[in-house]
């Protein structure tokens, strides 16, 4: 399993609440969950810490975040500014090959999926985090 994957299942893992915000994330509990290796583990968490998951302190590893930890106000802006480019790019993309039909499906379908999941959660910073991840996964789901 991939970096990225292992971080995915890891996100919800943190939606779920079964890794509680300001708890620590250790390669050692990454790796048992996800059955990988610590270099997969360690691949992960940087992966976490990109999507604003969880945050990286020196001698103590890696801590999940929680909703008042990120400024929703300030990136909420930028964060949509990247959606739009993507989608932008994405419609680029799939207008110069009609086979590629889907992976705009599925780009539409996981950033709805997640916009609801975080308008049913009633909280901006848990909808700001899922928006991250959504952008996240239509690049991965564009680039691909």
């Amino acid at each position: 399993m991939a970096g990225d994957a292992i971080a995915d299942l890891f996100v919800d893992r943190i939606l779920e609440g079964l890794n509680a915000p300001g708890s620590r994330l250790t390669e050692r509990e990454i790796a048992s969950v996800a059955g990988c290796t610590h270099a997969r583990a360690r691949e992960a968490l940087h992966h976490l810490e990109k999507a604003g998951a969880v945050r990286m302190f020196r001698h103590r590893g890696a801590v999940v975040l929680s909703a008042e930890d990120a400024p929703p106000q300030e990136i909420e802006a930028v964060w949509a500014r990247l959606l739009s480019l993507l989608e932008t790019l994405a419609g680029e993309r799939l207008s110069a090959s009609n086979s590629d039909l889907d992976a705009r499906a599925r780009f539409a379908a996981e950033t709805a999926q997640l916009d609801r999941l975080g308008a049913l959660a009633g909280d901006l910073k848990l909808t700001v985090l899922l928006k991250r991840l959504a952008l996240h996964r239509a690049i991965v789901s564009v680039s691909a």
